[in-house]
């Protein structure tokens, strides 16, 4: 019988991969699977995998890394490897709470529509501790007002607490492609959600974990992050144009998304430059003329951040 869902977990960190595949299979709703995709691991993920003996458990390894060139082809991989009618995009350093998957199923059944459904989520460090937790948000939402909250009003969310409906992710072109895949989840939430709107459980079942160890917190990968941030720019200016507000709230939303959405990248792109050090500062700046940003504003706003954020490291 084929899963009605499939948690997809692409491996690559061995530190907190047993937590992460524990809380998998340890949900109360019995008709699913787990597909692990080893991404050519220099790490020993295969002694984790086969510490479980579960025949939900589906293994596969790639010849060759592929998330380290392009993470958005290891995610789509991934999908292509399973086919039930749900997809849930794990991580292997999350953890998910027993009943995850069984509210899932019943948000699935109270709104039959509904192509994208999520939950609350506790962000926690790498020794497990809480950092912070999601903002509350109605049950279900239109694209306009997930869209306006999450990339405006700067609500926390991330990709495995998202469940989508395989048929309408696929319709609506897959995972939205960025550097790092920075971003691409945001868009692609949105993205799948425009016909039926995206729900939400009220209830916290993820605990998302901020290690320090994924590749878009390297700080090597300043200029994709940054590339990401003018691509996902680009691309917001664009879908915002096609979305159409049902009520006066949704107008209001929709005309502050428009207005704010330059400032939005600048509060971006201010956020990967004070992760930065000195020595990457000085780099930066020295090479800013080779930059691959095409706006012009952009280039400039960086410019003073990075003069700014320089000349305040060197006087502490």
């Amino acid at each position: 019988m084929t899963p009605r869902f499939s948690f997809l977990l692409p491996a690559y960190k061995a530190l907190f991969l047993h937590e992460a595949i524990t809380s998998i299979l340890s949900q109360d709703y019995p008709n699913y699977e787990l597909v692990i995709v080893n991404d050519a691991s220099p790490e020993d993920i295969d002694s984790i995998v086969q510490s479980f003996s579960d025949n939900r458990i589906q293994y596969y390894k790639n010849e060759r890394n592929l998330g380290g060139i392009n993470l958005i082809a290891q995610w789509q991989h991934c999908v292509d490897l399973s086919d039930s009618e749900y997809i849930i995009m794990a991580s292997d350093d999350d953890v998910y709470l027993p009943n995850y998957l069984s509210e899932m199923d019943r948000l699935a059944k109270r709104y039959p529509l509904a192509d994208v459904f999520h939950c609350h989520i506790c962000r926690m460090d790498s020794i497990g501790q809480i950092t912070d937790i999601s903002a509350p948000c109605k049950e279900w939402e239109s694209a306009i007002e997930s869209f306006y909250y999450r990339n405006i009003a700067h609500r926390m969310q991330t990709l495995p607490e998202f469940m989508f409906r395989r048929t309408a992710l696929e319709e609506a072109g897959g995972f939205v492609d960025f550097p790092l895949g920075y971003y691409s989840d945001d868009a692609t939430v949105v993205r799948t959600g425009m016909k039926h709107g995206i729900v939400c459980s009220d209830k916290y079942l993820l605990y998302s974990r901020s290690s320090g160890l994924n590749i878009s917190s390297n700080h090597n990968t300043l200029p994709q992050r940054l590339q990401a941030c003018e691509d996902f720019l680009h691309w917001a200016e664009r879908f915002v144009d096609t979305l159409t507000p049902q009520n006066k709230i949704e107008e209001v939303l929709l005309q502050h998304t428009k207005e704010l959405l330059w400032f939005r990248q600048q509060d971006m792109a201010h956020s990967i430059v004070r992760q930065m050090n000195n020595t990457q500062l000085n780099t930066l700046l020295r090479q800013r003329n080779s930059w691959p940003f095409t706006l012009i504003s952009v280039r400039n706003v960086l410019v003073q951040l990075l003069h700014h954020q320089f000349c305040c490291c060197k006087s502490n």
